[in-house]
């Protein structure tokens, strides 16, 4: 049967590789009796088998090579035998990576071509943000995927999508730490042995209240971040529009804590499946819990992990500012920054025209955080100089200009006292706009009473929970210990099977 359909796909009309059909055909007639008895051999090896249908018109062309590598003893060892789900189709030690390319690299289930010093598993709402922005600065690159369907699946034809960016941007370049999320298994599949992988857990009631806060993406309206002194913006709606998971104007905790939306809990809590996957390729990873990631503390953290995985951090300063300042802005906080606000002399004339015009030779100074602006080499910091001793809602935030036009503010107070009185209005109505968002929110305390409340869905949540946690109780039981909430959750859960 696997035979038959072979043959009728290499006669399909497919664009798989831009092989002359006739040729393809002519080398199956020629090898046709070993490739049937290498079909009928691992036939039951099913992930070889779809393996081999993918690459129908390489495994033709270049029939001897695989028929050598496939009966050879390294492959049984490493593949076979264990029934990989990604077995490599061509010995990785003899592929020309250059030649093959990324793509037919990644049909052939080939692993990356070295070894990164580390690799983030990255779990949703457990300090993907950070390291995602933490991987950029490192490596000067935009290299972070999640989409789960990066690793690549199966589309209507049988065929595999090459949607692996990453790994397209790993045989390029090569940099050495790597942020990618934990249900690319593909991915995780394809890394060397003595590859080094971490990855963050946290209390699990505290995913619950950032699921049932995240904001809705893709229903986000931007509000208004390009400002002159002159407009008049009080009068319009500035703010970014946000609306929560199933369009709704605050959270709807009923939506995510009840499993309706089962594809959130599979990103947070499904991590022991890629952390089992690992073990099994020889990769121990290593876990740290949320506080050590924390912003007092997860400079430190980036320096052990340095010594001990062997990456470099080449600006020190930057990366500590960047993990010391951060803010989770998936629950609306901030989600308006950074704005800016373009200042010249002109403007003083036209405070109460509502002028949207922006002059040459005007200053620009933006109202953002630390993280959206890590690296402030072309910038002063006026922040102090600004609000003085004014006690910002967030202490993160800051005032900057470029060092270039400083000067225009320092030449004219007038311009300059301007500047801060819009900044400090600005401020205002920001700060009120926060609390209001804030107060739309969940806590930790709020889920709990809706479990306790909730008897059915608690039990059914704790049994998964269980499944999912079973391998941090057994090797890392001190990380529960910390977790107040998710120790509280365990006392609720106690009393309503007690009452059964």
């Amino acid at each position: 049967m696997k035979t038959k359909q072979f043959r009728s796909l290499l006669l399909k009309d497919t664009t798989q590789l831009t092989y002359d059909k006739q040729e393809i055909l002519k080398h199956y007639e020629e090898k046709e009796e070993k490739i049937v008895q290498l079909l009928d051999k691992f036939q039951d090896y099913e992930a070889l088998m779809q393996t081999i249908f993918i690459n129908s018109h390489f495994f033709v062309s270049h029939f001897d090579e695989i028929q050598t590598w496939l009966e050879s003893k390294e492959f049984n060892k490493k593949f076979l035998s264990k029934l990989s789900l990604y077995p490599s189709l061509i010995d990785p030690k003899t592929a020309d990576y250059n030649k093959l390319g990324a793509d037919l690299a990644w049909d052939l289930n080939l692993p990356l071509n070295y070894t990164p010093k580390l690799v983030w598993m990255s779990i949703q709402s457990s300090g993907t943000m950070m390291n995602i922005l933490a991987t950029e600065l490192l490596n000067k690159k935009r290299i972070y995927t999640f989409d789960n369907n990066a690793c690549g699946a199966w589309n209507a034809d049988g065929f595999w999508d090459n949607t692996n960016r990453l790994y397209k941007f790993c045989l390029q370049h090569k940099p050495e730490i790597i942020t990618v999320g934990f249900r690319n298994f593909k991915f995780f599949h394809l890394l060397l042995s003595d590859t080094k992988v971490a990855y963050i857990v946290r209390d699990p009631i505290s995913l619950f209240r950032l699921a049932v806060n995240h904001v809705d993406n893709e229903a986000l309206k931007k509000g208004v971040t390009d400002f002159t002194l002159a407009m008049d913006w009080k009068k319009n709606d500035i703010f970014a529009k946000i609306s929560y998971y199933g369009n709704k104007d605050k959270p709807d905790i009923n939506r995510t804590v009840a499993f309706k939306d089962k594809g959130w809990f599979g990103f947070c809590f499904d991590f022991y499946k890629t952390v089992h996957v690992l073990e099994n390729l020889n990769i121990t990873p290593f876990c740290l819990e949320f506080t050590q990631i924390s912003p007092e503390n997860a400079f430190h953290t980036y320096k052990k992990l340095q010594k001990l995985c062997g990456f470099h951090i080449e600006d020190e300063k930057t990366l500590q500012n960047l993990l010391s300042h951060r803010i989770n802005r998936f629950e609306g906080s901030l989600i308006s920054l950074p704005v800016r606000l373009h200042a010249h002399e002109k403007h003083l004339e036209q405070l109460k025209n509502d002028s949207f015009f922006e002059y040459e030779g005007g200053v620009d100074i933006f109202v953002s955080t630390h993280a959206l602006h890590p690296n402030k080499t072309e910038f002063i910091d006026l922040t102090k100089k600004i609000f003085q001793t004014r006690k910002l809602l967030f202490e993160n935030i800051i005032i900057l200009v470029k060092r270039s036009q400083i000067h225009i503010l320092e030449s004219n107070k007038e311009l300059f006292t301007a500047v801060q009185t819009w900044l400090h209005s600005y401020m205002d109505s920001f700060e009120e706009n926060e609390k209001n968002i804030k107060e739309k929110l969940y806590d930790e305390n709020q889920i709990l009473e809706y479990l306790h409340n909730e008897k059915e869905l608690a039990l059914k949540l704790k049994e998964s929970l269980d499944c999912c946690y079973k391998h941090i109780k057994e090797k890392y039981p001190h990380y529960l210990k910390k977790w107040k909430y998710y120790q509280k959750f365990e006392k609720l859960c106690h009393d309503l099977e007690s009452t059964k």
